[in-house]
């Protein structure tokens, strides 16, 4: 080994201009190499792609296969530079992922399949939908629904009507995804025989429910001094209103839908399950933001690390604002690279001891005089940063105390 040692160094001795010249060229690749390595919070290591969902109702998986997905794939054939399709037929349900070499960015992958979506030849009333680019900057959190004494179902109605509802209107989120659950719906099964005894198609008892099921407007009857607006209440609210629905009248009988079929309350067919540790079964939701806040400190090493989240939020096209805690009267990196690029600061949290003391206690600082006009100039900042989508919003900074 000591031999091998004293051979390098006496070749490196002897040929001093060639080891300085491949030191040179190691230096140079190295400084190139460093330069151009991409750098990300987030890395993403998978390959370009894009998802088309095609949505048929009430179409079996082999159904869908031959007159979706099929087609699909056969029009995204063209596409430049792809490396392969992959496609999933479910009930009701096309996925294609056509995805693409490292090399193709987003942008140019989403054209193609645009321009060339409009060649499939798919059924009337079929519309292929693209899913949008989403990253992992927007996602606020993630929750779940649990309960002891109330089926998934139950539980999806409620994150349907009242969760999602209630989290839509709280100022800066800017969609709910659900997972899970199911969809709760009435169920009609028809009794052929019923319908033979009684000389009924399932076209009529169909046409009967669907032109039952409906408000109409009428006209104002106008007596005296007032004035009466008559119309006619037809929603379905319940299944005894279903089952009562007439179908139709032979000989002054009136035959019901509970004459016919058997009417209860099921779910729409499901498209998957999600899960969560021992759990198999649950309704999960994802909050979505439209609005980030960087809080960084005005250090060399802030400004690199919010140089590499401003890549990352312009990647995924997500406003942003800068908070600087910490701030110093001193240089102030974060405020300079700032000013430089012409970057929003929401507000500067100043370095104080009595700050550190009150986080220390456990205490919200934002219930102090001094804190919490900086919090809410945050709030203002952010609400004119967003402009609109906030000003309409009905929690609005000035409507409301904020902290």
């Amino acid at each position: 080994m000591h031999k091998f040692i004293d051979n390098i160094v006496a070749f490196s001795l002897k040929n001093k201009f060639f080891i300085f010249f491949c030191t040179v060229i190691a230096v140079i690749a190295g400084a190139v190499s460093f330069k151009h390595t991409p750098i990300d919070a987030f890395p993403d290591v998978t390959n370009t792609k894009v998802t088309i969902i095609t949505q048929w109702a009430g179409r079996s998986a082999e159904e869908v296969e031959k007159f979706i997905t099929i087609p699909i794939e056969i029009a995204m054939n063209p596409v430049q530079k792809k490396t392969d399709i992959r496609s999933t037929t479910l009930f009701g349900l096309s996925v294609i992922n056509v995805m693409f070499e490292d090399r193709v960015d987003d942008f140019t992958a989403r054209q193609q399949v645009y321009n060339l979506l409009n060649d499939a030849d798919l059924p009337e009333g079929v519309t292929p939908e693209v899913q949008p680019l989403y990253g992992p900057t927007g996602e606020i959190y993630r929750y779940t629904l649990r309960s002891d004494r109330r089926s998934v179902r139950d539980l999806k109605t409620i994150q349907d009507w009242v969760i999602e509802r209630n989290l839509r209107s709280v100022s800066g989120v800017a969609d709910i995804v659900s997972f899970g659950g199911e969809v709760k719906t009435f169920e009609v099964s028809v009794n052929p025989h019923q319908l033979i005894n009684y000389g009924i198609t399932s076209l009529e008892l169909y046409d009967a429910i669907a032109k039952s099921n409906i408000n109409v407007g009428g006209d104002v009857i106008t007596k005296s001094s007032q004035a009466y607006v008559v119309r006619g209440i037809g929603l379905i609210n319940d299944l005894d209103e279903l089952r009562n629905i007439v179908v139709k009248n032979i000989n002054g009988t009136p035959i019901l839908v509970k004459n016919l079929a058997d009417v209860h309350e099921s779910c729409l067919p499901r498209l998957g399950q999600v899960g969560r540790m021992d759990e198999n079964d649950v309704v999960q939701g994802i909050v979505e933001a439209d609005l980030c806040i960087l809080v960084a400190e005005p250090t060399v090493f802030g400004v690199n690390d919010m140089r590499i989240c401003i890549d990352l939020l312009n990647t995924y096209n997500k406003p942003f604002g800068i908070v600087i805690n910490k701030s110093l009267d001193t240089r102030n990196y974060i405020k300079t690279f700032c000013r430089e690029h012409n970057i929003k600061v929401l507000a500067e949290i100043p370095l104080s001891p009595e700050l550190a003391r009150i986080n220390a206690s456990g205490q919200l600082a934002a219930k102090d005089a001094e804190y919490s006009r900086i919090f809410k100039k945050i709030l203002k900042n952010a609400q004119a940063l967003l402009g609109p989508r906030l000003e309409s919003h009905p929690d609005s900074v000035q409507d409301r105390e904020v902290f």
